[in-house]
């Protein structure tokens, strides 16, 4: 953008790239034990050269969800319980859900409405307007959903490998996992991270069912209240942190209806 006279830049700090500010965007790889290990496979577009990508393997969980982002900070929950916003329920046949405390009289989703019209200002500017592919793990923004809006988000895989037109996102302020066009991808600014923690630490109900009809997955949504963008409230009476951003909550007023007949 010289030519027509703008650029754009930082006070510099000595010593250092200003690139380094942005902590959560961690450019290092995982180590490989030398004894071996059980490897997650996470590309294999180059195995006709016998090369892939991929890292350990977490027993009963995926490399994925090791993204610690926004800072490596998610909003807690009170061990005694409380009632939570229900950000996503699309993990829900499996007991699983994202979520935060809810606040009396207005949705934890209005914590990051000035980031989210800041990143929408940015991303529609001609400094932002620019397509960027981010590494694996790395913070980003993703315009998605069915309003098209601006997304905190952070990459999981590039659908097909490198060259792929398609992406898959995770978005860190509600926990859910989006595909999106790789045109659709944007630079994480330091700005859009400093000091605003992702909202929503992952879920997962203690009791449910190992078998459950869709009858009671129904029952489950409207005793949560769920609406059609996903959004609802839960009770629950004990919240227990078993990592950092993934509770085991229980909810036995939730468990009563999904198991009541209609």
């Amino acid at each position: 953008m010289l030519a027509s006279g703008a650029l754009s830049g930082c006070e510099r700090a000595p010593g250092r790239s200003v690139c380094d500010a942005i902590e959560p965007v961690s450019k290092q790889h995982r180590s490989l034990p030398a004894g071996g290990c059980e490897v997650e496979v996470l590309d294999v577009s180059m195995l006709a050269s016998g090369a892939l990508s991929g890292c350990e393997r977490a027993p009963g969980r995926s490399v994925c969800d090791a993204i610690e982002p926004v800072s490596k900070q998610h909003r807690s929950l009170p061990a005694g319980g409380c009632e939570v916003e229900v950000l996503d329920v699309s993990m829900l046949a499996s007991g699983a859900l994202s979520g935060c405390e809810r606040a009396p009289g207005r949705s934890v989703c209005d914590a990051i409405e000035p980031v989210s019209k800041q990143m929408e200002a940015y991303c529609n500017s001609e400094l932002g307007q620019q397509p960027y592919l981010p590494s694996f793990e790395e913070l980003c923004i993703a315009k998605c959903g069915p309003n098209q809006q601006w997304y905190r988000a952070a990459l999981c895989e590039q659908i097909g490998g490198p060259g792929g037109a398609a992406a898959r996102v995770l978005l860190v302020d509600y926990g859910n996992l989006e595909t999106v066009p790789v045109s659709a991808l944007r630079k994480m600014l330091p700005e859009f991270v400093r000091g605003v923690p992702a909202l929503a630490p992952q879920l997962e109900i203690q009791g449910w069912p190992t078998t459950h009809t869709k009858d009671m997955l129904q029952r489950a949504l409207k005793h949560m209240r769920v609406t059609k963008e996903g959004r609802g409230v839960l009770k629950v009476t004990r919240c227990q942190q078993r990592m950092h951003g993934l509770y085991l909550v229980h909810a036995p007023e939730l468990l009563e209806a999904m198991a009541a007949d209609d």
